[in-house]
């Protein structure tokens, strides 16, 4: 719209891709229950493993897809959603709504984002004493209003017999996924029969997709402790990261064709979780066998070290 062209999106995508790292450090700040600075500094690898993922660079530069903006704003609603739970008044509602107005965004972007309000609800409602509906409410009401902007340009499409690239896309503007959705299945988890790698199974690909998120050997397993981890220090935390990669997988998994960026929006999450687990690894080491303050400092360094080089 701003640029006037279809070719705008070869900037709107790596836009995005940049404020997807943003929020993944704003994220690990916000969010992760440790000390200031060990916040900054998982939020920093966080960070990094996202920006070092080739997926997420592919799909970035290479060949600009909607899931990496459909990742940035649902960022933003989460952020903008825990941070406005601990306001009260109008301020909680008013931070809602525009909580909810990043999440219909990114759900209008792409449509299976929509998954992902439960676990952000059912976080919501974990941290809010009273009133829980009323702030369900107007972040839901929020997303319809900007969710709604795309119902009406699927309507102005197909009033105005829109082409794109030569062809009518009247008859699929508004339910441009139906297909899709009617191909869900729980076969496909372990035996597809779509068009993209037929008969390996959702699980099987996209735990394949998953452990090469990063270059890092430690990844998978760092990331499994920083789930357990978060999920003790804090229930509702944990239940919101466990649940938001278990419903992203299990969608996608079902989806007749396990295209690999689907399962892009789990990869902050993962980011955060593998930094957490290398963090708490450390720390009961530490304490486990009492070391002196520059031991652990130097086997941190070597931790930090194995990882930059593993990435580089």
């Amino acid at each position: 719209w701003l640029s006037g062209t279809v070719t705008g999106i070869y900037l709107v995508v790596p836009v995005f891709a940049v404020i997807v790292v943003l929020c993944t450090y704003l994220g690990a700040i916000w969010l992760l229950p440790l000390a200031a600075v060990w916040k900054r500094l998982v939020g920093m690898g966080a960070a990094m493993v996202v920006v070092s993922c080739d997926l997420f660079a592919h799909y970035a530069v290479a060949q600009p897809m909607r899931e990496i903006p459909s990742v940035g704003l649902f960022l933003i609603a989460v952020l903008v959603f825990c941070t406005t739970l601990r306001l009260t008044g109008w301020k909680q509602y008013l931070g809602m709504v525009v909580a909810g107005l990043a999440f219909g965004y990114s759900v209008g972007i792409r449509e299976t984002s929509a998954i992902l309000v439960l676990p952000l609800i059912w976080f919501g409602i974990s941290r809010v004493k009273q009133q829980r509906w009323r702030v369900a409410g107007w972040f839901l009401l929020g997303a319809v209003i900007a969710y709604s902007w795309f119902i009406v340009h699927a309507v102005n499409i197909t009033a105005h017999k829109e082409a794109f690239r030569d062809k009518d896309i009247t008859n699929i503007a508004i339910t441009a996924n139906i297909d899709h959705i009617q191909s869900l299945s729980i076969t496909n988890l372990w035996d597809n029969q779509g068009k993209f790698k037929p008969g390996v199974g959702g699980l099987q690909q996209y735990w394949e997709v998953i452990n090469n998120f990063s270059a890092w050997p430690l990844f998978l397993f760092c990331a499994l402790i920083g789930l357990v981890y978060a999920w003790k220090k804090d229930l509702a935390l944990g239940r919101l990261l466990v649940s938001w990669v278990v419903l992203v997988v299990l969608l996608f998994g079902m989806w007749v064709n396990p295209y690999p960026r689907y399962v892009l929006p789990i990869l902050p999450v993962l980011a955060w979780a593998s930094m957490l687990g290398m963090f708490a690894i450390w720390q009961w080491c530490v304490q486990l066998f009492q070391l002196r303050r520059g031991i652990s400092v130097a086997i941190l360094g070597l931790m930090v070290l194995g990882f930059v080089l593993a990435n580089q």
